[in-house]
């Protein structure tokens, strides 16, 4: 029984101790995050009108710059990070994390010495695609360069609706009457939405 008190009692010394060393710590070392840094969501909204940023999952993603070759690319939302830059090259898609660093500048992949930086991603994007080489790299060992050459497009679907009146004010140019009470028109796959 005795044994069992002692025991019982440096459980708790230990507990109490770690408690009071992590509320201390807590006090000490906390910091707020600077307002100058956005929400995730937020600096994905900031991007939505660029030709280069899609809101897909890696799968859609690798169909997307697979279909555009070497060298095409798209930035997505990412779990892990601020946000993903993803590239075709050489028969593969790379993922290649794009991170918000301590003083809010924007780079590649993880914290390297000397590594280039730069204030927004469309810099970041202009820099890649006009005036140097991604060095690219997979489980530690470099596989190529690759400069960015073209955003990945989303294909555009053909949809069709019910004729319910004909509308003389409406732009046809891209519609066609397909002869079964049903008109047939392109529309990009991001601009469409179902309302139920």
């Amino acid at each position: 029984m005795c044994r069992y008190l002692w025991l019982t009692a440096s459980i708790v010394r230990g507990v109490l101790r770690r408690l009071i060393t992590d509320v201390v710590d807590w006090l000490l070392f906390r910091s707020p995050c600077p307002p100058s840094v956005l929400p995730q969501s937020q600096t994905e909204r900031n991007y939505e009108d660029r030709p280069w940023f899609h809101r897909v999952d890696r799968r859609r993603g690798h169909q997307l710059v697979e279909e555009g070759g070497d060298g095409c690319f798209l930035v997505r939302p990412s779990s892990k990070h601020m946000m993903t830059l993803q590239l075709w090259y050489k028969g593969r898609s790379f993922n290649i994390p794009i991170r918000q660093r301590d003083d809010n500048q924007i780079s590649l992949g993880t914290l390297k010495p000397n590594e280039r930086f730069f204030p927004d991603l469309d810099e970041l994007i202009e820099y890649y695609k006009t005036r140097e080489d991604l060095i690219l790299f997979s489980k530690g060992v470099q596989r190529g360069t690759c400069r960015l050459k073209n955003p990945a497009r989303v294909p555009r679907q053909r949809h069709q609706l019910p004729i319910l009146a004909r509308d003389t004010s409406v732009d046809s140019s891209n519609t066609e009457y397909s002869g079964d009470g049903y008109i047939n028109f392109s529309l990009p796959a991001e601009n469409c939405v179902l309302h139920v």
